[in-house]
């Protein structure tokens, strides 16, 4: 199954094994005979060791990447305010605020009526939309041709196309993924006081409360990304004099499992040297990771380097390749990295932030698929 030079031999395998195969098989380093020999493992998480965790985690990933998976979800994970508005949005989606609808089914009230329109019930889409405290402060702020299909959207399709800061309903679009969930926040809080507290609050205090909630949080949202930023453009360190540091990284697709690895070298003066990118074939994130370490590191002895920092944002990839310096190690990729390390050189393995590893991930997206070969660049191209 491999060719003379130790490669595997496509010329035959090809022929016998379907695309998806021989995809999964190109992502798995060929067999040598100073590698350990195979032994039987849980083929569906990184270590190759079975747990219940890992069951569990196989289990939700499997679930999330279902195509009915609401992608509302993801909108609210990505919510850029205050974390309590991020949590009471997921209550407000999943319907799980305390209206009186809920409180007389858990029997903490008799009646399940909306004190403000008496004979309504109230649920969540009556406090935060329909009930006319609600719509005093949706008509100031709603495009009054767009009204109408406003308050009689579904609720779900209501709440995520808000969310998605779309300008169709509104008369400012300003910063409306900030505003609408203030509106709603602030809707809540007036509905409690005047249910628990017995005060009636205007509605132009709840717009001018939402408006004022919004700007400052759009602004910490800014000065947040600002810093960010900077830290970002300034966390690559250059390795000392005399020595090389080499950033990897790893990425794979969620739709097709097909991934791709890639990383530089720079010197003491953050000069590139040369990098690399590659196409793998199918494997986890980790295995493209560890593909991205050996492939590195091998470009670095071959330039005759022997002093090498090694850096990658896998805390993963790194544990297994301290497993296997112990004896253990459930991939070839694993022991091909070991076979590389225990040569006459210099090795430091470092953690580091995505952030600072930020060139390493887009050469690794640089990837061709209609490749196998590894391409290397003497000059950035990013």
């Amino acid at each position: 199954m491999v060719d003379s030079a130790g490669e595997w031999d496509w010329r035959i395998l090809q022929g016998r094994l379907p695309q998806h195969i021989l995809l999964c098989l190109a992502a798995m380093h060929r067999p040598q005979q100073s590698f350990p020999i195979d032994r039987v493992g849980w083929g569906l998480w990184d270590d190759r060791r079975f747990s219940i965790k890992s069951a569990y985690q196989v289990r939700l990933d499997h679930t999330d990447r279902l195509d009915t998976v609401d992608p509302t979800w993801k909108i609210i994970h990505h919510f850029r305010g205050l974390q309590r508005i991020k949590i009471f949005l997921w209550l407000v989606y999943h319907k799980k605020l305390m209206t009186n609808d809920k409180r007389t089914r858990r029997h903490f009230t008799p009646d399940n009526k909306c004190l403000v329109c008496i004979d309504m019930v109230e649920d969540v889409d009556h406090v935060l939309r329909h009930c006319p405290s609600a719509k005093l402060v949706w008509t100031v702020l709603i495009n009054p041709m767009k009204r109408s299909e406003f308050f009689s959207l579904p609720f779900e399709q209501w709440f995520a196309l808000n969310l998605r800061q779309q300008g169709d309903f509104v008369r400012e679009l300003k910063d409306w993924d900030m505003l609408f969930p203030a509106v709603l926040w602030n809707l809540w809080k007036q509905r409690n006081d005047r249910v628990f507290n017995g005060v009636t609050e205007e509605w132009g205090s709840v717009v001018a409360r939402s408006k004022w909630f919004a700007d400052s949080s759009t602004a910490a949202a800014a000065t947040l990304r600002i810093q960010h930023a900077a830290v970002a453009s300034n966390s690559w360190c250059p390795p000392e004099d005399g020595w090389v540091k080499l950033n990897t990284d790893g990425t794979r697709s969620s739709i097709d499992g097909r991934a791709a690895c890639g990383g530089v070298l720079r010197d003491h003066t953050g000069t590139w040297i040369r990098g690399f990118t590659r196409f793998v074939g199918r494997c986890s994130v980790v295995e493209a990771e560890l593909w991205g370490i050996g492939t590195g590191m091998a470009l670095a002895w071959e330039l005759g380097y022997r002093q090498l920092v090694i850096e990658t944002d896998s805390v993963d990839a790194l544990r297994l390749i301290e497993q296997r310096s112990k004896g253990g190690g459930p991939f070839t990729l694993v022991h091909r990295i070991h076979v590389l390390r225990v040569l006459d050189w210099r090795l430091v393995f470092s953690k580091i932030g995505r952030d600072s590893n930020d060139v390493a991930d887009r050469l690794a997206k640089l990837a061709s698929y209609a490749s196998l070969d590894t391409e290397f660049f003497d000059e950035s191209p990013l």
